[in-house]
C-alpha cells in the first residue's frame, strides 16, 4: 500500500551542505522510506551550486533558490518545519498537513524563537519533540505533540570502529589519550570546566571539531587543539581517534531541554562518554557516564579511560542502531499517516521532477557529530518507551521504532531495513522553472537569523535606503540605515526589515550563509 504522505515540504531554513542537524537527516531518511521530499534549499554563496533541482536520490529533491509551486499543482504536501519564525509563511505551500518539529527551548541563546513559539506549537496539527522537558512544554498547549528525540547517521558512524579511515593529517603526530568533542564551539560550552580538563589531564589530548560559533575567547593550552570546522563525510575520520567523546555543555534551561545528536553519533561509536548536567543524559546507567559537578566530570572521565570494556562498547553501538535516523523517521511517518487518515486524506501521488544537474554528494557537515566502531553481538539497554501514532499522555523517553540492520563490517553498508528502491523517474518537461525576479517591496518584513555567524551582511540588488532594527544583537538594540551592501555585528536573533521607498531585494546573506528570501 502506497502512503498517504503525497511529499513533505521543508521550507528555506538550513543550507542542506552546511552543518548537517536533525532537518537534512530527516528529510534523507523520510525519502529512503520512498515518501517525495522537497528540501527548499538556499545554498551559501560560496557552496557552488546553482539554481536548479537537484537529485541527492530518486525521492529526495533540493529546490536551490527555485520555486516549487509548479510541483505541487493539485497536491498538499505536508510542511514539516522546525525554525518557528516561519508559522507565518508556511500556509503559502497550501499544506495538507503541518508537522512543527520542536528542536530546541526558546530560550538563552535561541531566545528570538520565543514570540512565534506558542503559535508554531498551537497551530500545528502535529508537534514533534525532541526532549522531555520539550514535550511537556508543546504538550500543555497542543495535545498533538509526541516525543521522538534526536538519533544518529548509524551506518555511517559505526563505521569508524576498526579505524579503516585514513588519520587526518591535523591529528597526526598527537600523543596520548584523546579526549574528544565534534560540534560548534559555542556559548553553550563550559568553557570553565575545558579549561580544567586541560589542567587536570595533561598527558592527554583535548580534541575540539568543529567551527566557532559565538565566542572568540576560548581556553588555550599546549594539549587543547581547535582543528575548525570539517566536512560530515570527514567526521568519521576525526571522531574514530578518540578515546573519550565528550559533551561539556554549561548548565541553563535551554542545554536541559538539549537531547544531543552527539550523544548518540558518539554512542555508535561504542566510545565511552563523558558529559556534564544534561537530563537527556541520565537514562543510559554506565553508558553514558553523567556529571552534576566539575569533579564528577574529572572522576568520570578518569573512569572512562581506566575501566571501559568491550561490552559496554557493545551494549552502546547496540543501543545506538536501535536509534537511528531512520528508525526515528519511520516512527514520524506512522504519526503523520494516522493523523491524514484522520483528515480523510486517501494515496496521493507528486510528479517527480527529474534532476536538473548532477546528483549532490548528499549531506555536508554536522554541527554534533561522532564516529562510530562496528557492531558486537550483544544487547543495548532496554530504550525508554516512547510514542506511537497516539499522543502520549505525559512525557516520557521514547523507543526508536526497533533495531536497525546489523552493518557490515566494513565501509560498503547495506541499506537500512524499510528504505523502498526508488522507481525509474519519468522525465518531465521544462523541470527548471525560470528563476523569478526579486519582488519589489516596501514596508516591514521579518528577518530570522539562526545561523553560525559573526556578522550579518546585506546585499541589496538596487541601492535603497533600508532599515535593521534588531532586538536581539550583541551590544543590544543596533540600528543602521545604509545603502548597498553593508554590514553589522550580529548573534542569533530576530530583527525586522525597514525598506524605506521600493526595494529589489533577492537575499540577505549571514556570513556566507542565507539566512532569510525576502
Amino acid at each position: 500500500m502506497m502512503s498517504k504522505i503525497s511529499c513533505i515540504l521543508y521550507p528555506p531554513t538550513l543550507d542542506y551542505h552546511y552543518l548537517v542537524q536533525r532537518p537534512q537527516q530527516l528529510m534523507k531518511n523520510f525519502s529512503e522510506l520512498g515518501i517525495p521530499v522537497f528540501y527548499l534549499n538556499r545554498p551559501s554563496p560560496n557552496s557552488g551550486l546553482q539554481s536548479g533541482i537537484h537529485q541527492i536520490n530518486p525521492y529526495f529533491h533540493l529546490f536551490n533558490n527555485i520555486d516549487p509551486s509548479p510541483y505541487l499543482k493539485d497536491i498538499r504536501p505536508v510542511v514539516y518545519y522546525s525554525a518557528t519564525a516561519h508559522v507565518d509563511q508556511i500556509m503559502q505551500y497550501n499544506p495538507g498537513l503541518v508537522v512543527f518539529d520542536s528542536v530546541d527551548e526558546p530560550s538563552d541563546e535561541f531566545e528570538a524563537w520565543r514570540p512565534y513559539y506558542h503559535r508554531a506549537v498551537s497551530s500545528a496539527d502535529i508537534v514533534i519533540t525532541t526532549s522531555e522537558k520539550l514535550y511537556a512544554m508543546a504538550r500543555s498547549i497542543n495535545p498533538a505533540t509526541y516525543l521522538v528525540p534526536n538519533g544518529c547517521d548509524f551506518n555511517y558512524f559505526v563505521q569508524a570502529s576498526n579505524k579503516a579511515f585514513p588519520v587526518p593529517d591535523d591529528m597526526q603526530g598527537l600523543t596520548g589519550p584523546i579526549i574528544g568533542y565534534v560540534g560548534v564551539i559555542a556559548s553553550w560550552l563550559d568553557f570553565q570546566l575545558i579549561e580544567q580538563l586541560a589542567l587536570g589531564f595533561p598527558h592527554c589530548q583535548i580534541v575540539m571539531v568543529g567551527p566557532l560559533y559565538n565566542v572568540s575567547d576560548v581556553p588555550r593550552h599546549p594539549n587543547i587543539h581547535y582543528l575548525g570546522f570539517k566536512a560530515y563525510e570527514q567526521l568519521a575520520a576525526y571522531t574514530q581517534m578518540f578515546d573519550v567523546g565528550i559533551i561539556p555543555f554549561r548548565s541553563s534551561s535551554m542545554v536541559e531541554s538539549v537531547n544531543p545528536i552527539k550523544m548518540w553519533e558518539y554512542m555508535a561509536s561504542g566510545m565511552p562518554i563523558v558529559t556534564s548536567d544534561l537530563p537527556e543524559a541520565n537514562k543510559y546507567g554506565d553508558l553514558v557516564l553523567y556529571s552534576q559537578t566539575y569533579q564528577q566530570f574529572m572522576d568520570n572521565i578518569k573512569l572512562a579511560l581506566e575501566h571501559d570494556d568491550q561490552e559496554k562498547r557493545a551494549a552502546r553501538i547496540a543501543l545506538a542502531q536501535e536509534n537511528s535516523w531512520l528508525s526515528r523517521a519511520k516512527q514520524i511517518v506512522n504519526i503523520i499517516e494516522v493523523h491524514l487518515s484522520e483528515k480523510g486524506y486517501n494515496e496521493e501521488s507528486v510528479s517527480v521532477p527529474t534532476s536538473a544537474s548532477a546528483p549532490a554528494a548528499g549531506p555536508g557537515p554536522t554541527p554534533e557529530a561522532g564516529a562510530g566502531p562496528a557492531p558486537a553481538a550483544g544487547p543495548g539497554p532496554t530504550p525508554a518507551a516512547g510514542p506511537g501514532p497516539t499522543p502520549a499522555a505525559g512525557p516520557g523517553p521514547t523507543p526508536a521504532a526497533g533495531p536497525g540492520p546489523t552493518p557490515a563490517a566494513g565501509p560498503g553498508l547495506a541499506p537500512e531495513a524499510g528504505a523502498v528502491p526508488a522507481p525509474a523517474l519519468v522525465p518531465t518537461t521544462d523541470i527548471i522553472p525560470r528563476q523569478p525576479q526579486p519582488p519589489v517591496l516596501q514596508g516591514d518584513f521579518p528577518l530570522y537569523i539562526n545561523v553560525l555567524s559573526s556578522y550579518l551582511r546585506f546585499k541589496v540588488t538596487r541601492g535603497v535606503a533600508f532599515q535593521i532594527s534588531s532586538g536581539k544583537w550583541r551590544g543590544g538594540l543596533y540600528r543602521v540605515s545604509r545603502t548597498g551592501p553593508s554590514k553589522v555585528s550580529a548573534e542569533t536573533g530576530s530583527a525586522t526589515i525597514r525598506v524605506i521607498g521600493k526595494a529589489a531585494f533577492r537575499h540577505i546573506t549571514l556570513r556566507g550563509q542565507q539566512a532569510v528570501n525576502v
